[in-house]
């Protein structure tokens, strides 16, 4: 059975390992808790995986009678205690009846209000189980996390936002619609997608299709079938500044205008583009990046050279501020940025920062020109900084 409580380790929420585990106890050996509470910040795997407890426990053919499905985001838990207690609910002498609680926001509620659910929870009937489904990650300390982890078994699914899982999530997605991908598929759709499993799970499903059963998913098949993310979004216009490429990077910096991301927030974006580039120039200047990463050539060689890139004291010596600090970027996200470099003078790339305060000047006062304009002529400005056009 999966642990009650879990342990330190469960930051990485519950595994493969252990929701196999607890499938076999369920469907091989007839082994239910009377209380599932499947929580997290992943809706998709979330949602999926509490829909599947409840299919494990009731047959197919027995659903319609002895499973019932509530909507916890229109119900409060007293409501809920009151449908677990009234004899509304649609079972017909069921030798095992479930209740699947979806979106129920359990720890948004004062104790108060929680108290009726918990106390019925605490003393479920032997032939009834409960299945709750709670969006967010909550404290574990709480009495009611600590009554839920006492009565049933709890599986946690947070964001993944660590590389190897993620792969091995697109992976084992693409496995069960029965195709295959290369390393720059399979790296391009991480990229455009995020960490959004949802999207994730929906782009592979349209990727399926697309390539047909058994088909090796490619590089230009993901270019041809998926929808960027925001995030994707963002990278094409530093992808694109980067490379020096004005009309690619005015074309996404006007995309992201138009889906209405405000113009600071963008000047932000690029504003930090410009340390990156400032601080990578300075770590290439001063020797302190390993020859052989500098030298990897492909991205593949370079992703599996850059966990180990730098000394702890470098690490120290660098911004706190994840977003600020190259060493704790995505490894394509510094392999773009150490490329970009490989023809800017810090004096360049200080011309282009100064750009970014007069930008940021010229967005905060009252000036001819449109907030709009001015982003785009900081865009130019530093396409002809990474085209190499101008002086250091």
């Amino acid at each position: 059975m999966a642990e009650r409580t879990p342990s330190s380790r469960k930051d990485l929420g519950t595994s493969d390992d252990e929701l196999r585990r607890l499938h076999d106890e369920i469907t091989k050996r007839g082994k239910v808790a009377p209380l599932y509470v499947v929580l997290g910040d992943d809706d998709f795997r979330r949602e999926r995986v509490a829909r599947n407890i409840a299919a494990w426990i009731v047959p197919k053919e027995q659903r319609e009678l002895n499973l019932t499905v509530l909507d916890g985001a229109q119900l409060a838990p007293a409501e809920i205690a009151a449908h677990l207690e009234s004899g509304t609910l649609n079972f017909l002498s069921a030798a095992r009846r479930v209740v699947l609680v979806q979106r129920f926001a359990l720890f948004s509620y004062k104790a108060d209000a929680a108290n009726p659910l918990l106390e019925r929870l605490a003393g479920l009937p032997t032939d009834l189980t409960v299945v709750l489904e709670i969006p967010g990650m909550p404290d574990r300390r709480t009495r009611a996390y600590k009554l839920l982890a006492e009565h049933g078994v709890v599986l946690t699914f947070p964001q993944l936002t660590d590389q190897t899982r993620l792969r091995a999530f697109v992976v084992r997605q693409m496995r069960a619609a029965r195709v295959s991908a290369t390393e720059e598929a399979l790296e391009l759709l991480l990229h455009l997608c995020g960490a959004n499993t949802r999207q994730l799970a929906l782009e592979i499903q349209k990727l399926a299709a697309y390539v047909g059963p058994r088909g090796k998913v490619t590089e230009e098949a993901v270019r041809a079938v998926v929808s960027p993310s925001r995030e994707a979004v963002v990278f094409e216009l530093t992808d694109a500044i980067g490379k020096g490429d004005a009309p690619a990077a005015l074309s996404a910096l006007r995309n992201l205008l138009a889906q209405g991301h405000a113009p600071m927030v963008l000047l932000a974006l690029l504003s930090n583009r410009v340390r990156l580039w400032l601080q990578a120039r300075a770590l290439v200047d001063r020797g302190l990046l390993p020859e052989e990463l500098l030298r990897a050539g492909t991205y593949f060689r370079f992703r599996d050279l850059w966990a180990s890139a730098a000394s702890d004291e470098l690490r120290q010596a660098l911004p706190a501020d994840k977003s600020s600090n190259l060493l704790a970027q995505h490894p394509y996200v510094a392999f773009t940025v150490l490329n970009d470099v490989r023809t800017m003078s810090q004096g360049a790339i200080a011309w282009g920062l100064a750009r970014c305060l007069e930008t940021d000047e010229a967005l905060k006062t009252t000036t001819g020109l449109s907030d709009e304009a001015h982003l785009e002529l900081l865009a130019v400005d530093l396409c002809r900084l990474a085209g190499s056009l101008l002086g250091g």
